[in-house]
């Protein structure tokens, strides 16, 4: 378990609960599979905390929780092989830039609906 923790985030299971409570490894399972294509379920929001968690000053002084926002960019073009075009043309640029600022809003926009006021998007 903490050989896989630390895979995903390097280091976390030394800022997590050791060892994990008897609900923890109850609800966890760790599964080797090989993967020949796949999709995800994207959910935004908080940690589903429990509730005796929040309750526990000790866990909450010593374990971070939160989120580390992902936004996805659009970079440079970058021109084909046989492009001779010399200029990036403006719609490919207006395009990225719209993209880009779109993405980066949501992020600012979600990590402030769940840090409150505590936290600001990029502060750390």
């Amino acid at each position: 378990m903490e050989l896989i923790t630390n895979k995903v985030v390097p280091g976390r299971w030394e800022g997590s609960r050791t060892p994990p409570n008897a609900s923890e490894l109850q609800s966890t399972n760790v599964l080797r599979v090989k993967i020949d294509s796949g999709s995800a379920k994207v959910r935004a929001g908080p940690p589903a905390d429990s509730s005796w968690d929040l309750e526990d000053e000790k866990v909450l002084d010593s374990v971070w929780t939160g989120f580390v926002p992902l936004v996805e960019r659009l970079e440079a073009p970058v021109p084909s092989v046989y492009n001779r075009v010399a200029e990036v043309p403006e719609h490919v640029k207006e395009a990225r830039e719209a993209f880009n600022r779109a993405a980066e809003e949501y992020a600012k926009a979600l990590a402030g609906e769940v840090a409150g006021s505590k936290v600001m998007y990029g502060e750390i």
